[in-house]
């Protein structure tokens, strides 16, 4: 697996899912990555992680020592930096590389990347859509595999909250976050439960039209944008 930083964002999140569950069924993992407040906690899980090096006779090393772990796949899953990384690796090692887009692709060379793997994974079927209309992708070479949360067994009692409840969402106000979502649930529940605050907390360059569905909606004075 090749990561960027494993700092605070959703690809980190992601791969931290991932090992777990690949651990779980049996599988060996191994991790590439550039540091991060979170390496000490993959290293707790028990895989062998290395910080990509800046020198050459350090990658080579590292090199060296996938080669003798010979991974069956080579699984990119942050952004640009990491996708370059597994790409070689790929290459070097003759693995095939997925790669797991959790945003828009701005670059070329991006795009350039992502085409040659031999499988590709979005989060949402607008990535989707953009990878094969935008970016010129096979569809073929793209599966759509949402996030997943564990869901606790429904509580048999109906919600009565004893205050107003405040509800909100985190993250980059950017297209493919599938934000509109929220924004709709948002008004189906101020309809149902009447009193209801919600928070859209981030900042982004889809922020102006987020703010224009908001009030189209009518849910002015009732949601908050809050950076």
């Amino acid at each position: 697996m090749v990561a960027g930083r494993l700092d605070w964002s959703v690809p980190t999140t992601h791969a931290l899912g991932l090992v777990e569950g690949l651990i779980q069924r049996g599988h060996e993992v191994q991790m590439v990555c550039k540091g991060g407040v979170f390496l000490p906690r993959f290293r707790s899980m028990g895989i062998e992680v290395y910080q990509f090096p800046g020198s050459w006779l350090a990658r080579r090393r590292m090199t060296t020592f996938l080669q003798s772990f010979a991974p069956e796949v080579i699984h990119a899953v942050g952004g640009l930096g990491s996708l370059r990384i597994a790409t070689r690796l790929s290459r070097v090692l003759g693995s095939p590389m997925v790669h797991t887009v959790h945003s828009w692709l701005r670059a070329e060379r991006s795009a350039w990347s992502t085409r040659s793997a031999a499988g590709i994974i979005v989060v949402n079927q607008d990535l989707r859509q953009h990878l094969v209309s935008e970016m010129k992708i096979e569809k073929d070479l793209i599966r759509v595999i949402p996030y997943g949360i564990d869901v606790l067994e429904a509580d048999p009692l109906p919600w009565v909250p004893r205050k107003i409840p405040v509800i909100g969402t985190v993250g980059r106000l950017d297209k493919g976050r599938r934000l509109d979502d929220f924004l709709q649930a948002a008004g189906l529940l101020r309809q149902k439960l009447g009193d209801v605050i919600f928070t859209v907390l981030g900042e982004g360059p889809d922020e102006p039209r987020l703010r224009s569905v908001c009030k189209s909606m009518d849910l002015e004075g009732h949601l908050t944008f809050a950076a």
